[in-house]
Order: structure tokens, then sequence, then C-alpha cells
């Protein structure tokens, strides 16, 4: 019998890959290509959407090829980077370059909508805190950057590449989810929100659709790329949701840390939670699904300490820099012999939300090396992921045992193990999982019939890298901690 696969494109932020997967979940084949990232003004993070659209298509002409039997493939399936932004004219043509996650230009007008009763009690709705990561900070600079919205259209990277390959402009509930103008409890945009901020949802935004959503017409020469043109695309939804799905935290309680250039820590929910606090977001994930979370600062942290305390270092690959900082880090005893990292080097995101915030290392001592200083910067990170989690244990119902952990810090053992005894509990790692293009996976299996549930295809325990909590170290980083916020607060603008 033939074999059958899916293949599953991952828009990230420096790069389109596709991987093919077989009706098992098992990665088969993996192929990349990169696309620019653009600082025309300092603050600001932008892609060439054409770039996007290109090394889209290669890679789907590239994976393709490795095909014999191009009817062998089911279906095609997308995720993508979550908080993108461009705006589109009426014939869909892109107006501006696409505004990326880590773009800053919305930062006033976001600090200044914090002082609006107004529109905090709105933003409460779209489960999306008031901070400039999410789109609708951007489409206000824009609007007061273009002279109005006209009959601009504001989409999503993923928005577009969709209707580039197919002709429909639409978007998904997870990736619409993140953009601050999205009702969680409707699925549909909040009309109150795109009152208050002066869109129309007919006009300026594209339909929402279920992650599930079929497409079966691609535009073009399909032919070109090597995929039939009946095949049908799966919509797919945003990397955040999709990678708990990719991890095996499927489950409603599951919770999973993923780290990549932030960090963040999600527990997936069966219901929308919408935090009154404003500290943690929540994005729907699949039909009766949602992630509630929050995100930090990850391997900017550890690409900080690399560069900063890490010389001639070029020549070594990820693993061999990975493990020369593992080596230092097993020298020092867990709390680095009093010195403590505050890891908020580029402000603070979740839970406070202050884009102001600055880090530091506090009581330096001459005693003081490159091992502490590297041992610190990791406890840190820990600890500023722990307050997200004991953010979320104050905010809902569910208590968690075991954290799905992913991302380019799964190399570390030494990583993991930390994490284990600061947050108390068992760490369960995979290695190139593959992470949100699983997830898609496992969302086109769903949309198509193939499964059931999405645990269908999670991993077993035994193929997972499991770290158990020293109860020993954990009673050292509870009392550490709570010096960590003293400090913190003491830090705080």
């Amino acid at each position: 019998m033939p074999e059958k696969y899916i293949i599953a494109v991952d828009l990230g932020t420096s790069a389109a890959r596709a991987v093919l997967f077989d009706l098992s979940a098992k990665p088969l084949r993996v192929v990349r290509q990169p696309y620019s990232l653009l600082a025309p003004q300092p603050g600001w993070s932008e892609q060439d959407p054409e770039e996007v659209v290109k090394a889209v298509v290669a890679c789907l002409r590239e994976i393709a090829g490795q095909i014999s039997q191009k009817n062998e493939i089911l279906c095609v399936t997308f995720s993508s980077q979550m908080y993108s932004l461009l705006a589109l004219d009426q014939q869909n043509q892109p107006v501006t370059n696409s505004i990326t996650w880590n773009d800053h230009r919305g930062a006033e007008i976001a600090e200044l909508l914090k002082g609006s009763d107004e529109f905090r009690k709105l933003s409460r709705l779209t489960g999306c805190p008031i901070s400039e990561i999410f789109p609708i900070y951007k489409i206000l600079w824009l609007k007061q950057n273009l002279g109005g919205f006209g009959a601009l259209k504001f989409v999503s990277i993923k928005d577009y590449v969709i209707a580039r390959l197919t002709g429909r402009l639409i978007s998904d509930w997870s990736v619409a989810s993140a953009t601050g103008l999205l009702n969680l409890n409707t699925k549909q945009w909040d009309e109150d929100t795109l009152s208050f901020v002066g869109l129309h949802s007919q006009s300026n935004l594209p339909e929402v659709v279920s992650p599930r959503y079929i497409l079966e017409r691609w535009t073009g020469k399909v032919s070109d790329i090597g995929i039939p043109g009946g095949t049908p695309i799966v919509l797919g939804g945003g990397d955040a949701p999709l990678s708990s799905f990719g991890i095996g935290a499927v489950h409603p309680g599951s919770a999973t840390i993923n780290v990549g250039t932030s960090a963040a820590l999600r527990v997936t929910v069966d219901i929308p939670y919408l935090d009154q606090a404003r500290k943690l977001w929540t994005f729907a994930a699949d039909e009766g699904l949602w992630v509630t979370g929050g995100i930090t600062g990850g391997g900017i942290v550890y690409d900080w300490l690399i560069r900063t305390y890490f010389h001639n270092t070029e020549n070594l690959s990820r693993g061999q820099i990975y493990r020369r900082v593992d080596e230092l880090v097993q020298t020092v005893a867990p709390g680095s012999d009093g010195l403590l990292f505050i890891p908020y080097i580029s402000g603070e995101q979740s839970p406070g939300w202050n884009a102001k915030q600055r880090g530091g290392f506090i009581g330096l001592g001459v005693e003081h090396g490159v091992a502490h200083f590297s041992r610190a910067a990791l406890e840190g990170l820990a600890f500023s992921l722990y307050r997200i989690a004991n953010t979320l244990d104050s905010a809902l119902p569910i208590k968690f045992d075991r954290i799905y952990m992913s991302g380019g810090l799964t190399s570390s053992d030494v990583w993991l193990q930390l994490a284990s005894d600061v947050f108390g509990c068992n760490i369960f790692a995979q290695e190139n999982t593959e992470g949100s293009a699983k997830g898609s996976m496992i969302l086109a299996s769903l949309a198509l019939g193939l499964i059931a549930k999405p645990g269908e295809l999670s991993r077993p325990d035994a193929e997972y890298k499991i770290f158990s909590v020293n109860e020993d170290n954990h009673k050292v980083y509870q009392s550490i901690f709570r010096r960590f916020e003293n400090v913190l607060g003491l830090l705080q603008n």
C-alpha cells in the first residue's frame, strides 16, 4: 500500500520550513529557506512579504520534488509566527512590509491606552494584555503614519501567503486571537473594539474561520511547484498553540515551555480564560481548546550571555557552545554563590508587561567568574518563567505535575535539570520535535478525519528525556526566588 504524507509549512521569524510527515506524525524530510529581517529604523522589525512567499514556494517545490507519487500528498498545512501585520490595498497588494512580533513602534500608543478605562475593559474580551507586541497597536501606529485606514486591509503574513496560494483572504482563529481584535467567546472580530479603533470588519479585516478550514483551489501554475492542483490546504494556525500540540500538551491542564528567541509558558484549557488583571494572554488553539500563558525573554538572554562572556566561539556548533556553558555551570552550586540575575534585558513582558524594565546582576563579588554569570543567567531565565507559572497557578483551577519542554535549549541537560528544580515538577523534553509544524500536521489530521483526538499522535513517555526534581535544590530555589521577586520590586519603574 502506498505511503501517504502531509506537508506542514512553518513560517518562522527567520525562515520558512517545509516538513514532510507520515501519518504517524514522524518527520521524514525537512527543507528550509531563509529570508531577511529588516530594521529600517531603530526599534523596527520588518520582512518583505514577497520574499516570504518565494521562500514558501521554494520549500514546497523542493519537498514535493522528493516525493515520487504526488497523489500520495494528502494535504498541505501551515503554522506561522504570531503578531505579524501588513497592510494591503483593495487588490490585496502590500502597502507595507510585514511588521514582525519584535517591532516596538506601537509602544507609546500601548502605554497611552493603558490609562483608558474604556479600552482596558474592551481589551479583556480579546485575551491580549496591553502591549506593543500585539498587532492592534501596530495598526494604530500605521493609522497615524499612513493618514488613516481608508480601504486598507490588515492581515498577518500567514494570511497573505495563503491569499497568494489560493486567492482567498482569510485568517484562522489562533492567529487572529493574537491581534487584540478578536472576541474569544464568539471567535469573531470584536465589533466594540473595532469601533474604538476605527476599523470595519467587512472592509479592513479578513474573514475569520476555524484552523481546520480546508481550501481546495490553488492559484497560479501549481504544477510548477509539483503539487497536484486539487490537493487540500488545511489552514492551520499560530506557532504558539500549535507548538503545544506538537510537543504533546494536548489535554486540558497540560503545560509546555518553548524556548526560542523568546520563551513562553502555556497551559492548554478547554474554556477561554479572560484575565481581568491582563497579565496573561489566551489564544484559540482548535475547536474546544485554547492556550493560556505568558512570554518572556528566552534565547535572547542566552545569546546575550554567549556574546558577552564567551569569545572565540565562531567556529563552534550550537551544541558545542551549549556543552561549554553546561560544563561551567556544573562547577557552581544552585544559587550561583549569591549572584542573582534579573533577565529583563529588553523589557518585561509577562506578567508585568513593562517595556521599560531592565535587567542586571545583583550581589556581584570578586569571587564571581564566568561560571557564576552563566549559572545565574540560566537561573534568572527559569525564575522569569516561574513567575508566569505562579500567575497561572493563582488564576486557574489547574495544577500540573509535568512540563513539556521544547526549543533550542532542550540540547542542554543542565538547563532542563535546573528548570525542573526551580519549578518543582518533572520536565519532559524532546529534541527535534518539529514543534509547531508537527502541531499543524496533527490539526490537519483532525480536519481530514484521520484521527478523532489530537492525543492520538502524542509520543509515549519513553520517547522523552525526563528530568526529575531534586527536592533539596528546589528548596534552595524557593528561597532564592523570594529574593528575586524582592529585588525585582525594587528595580521596577
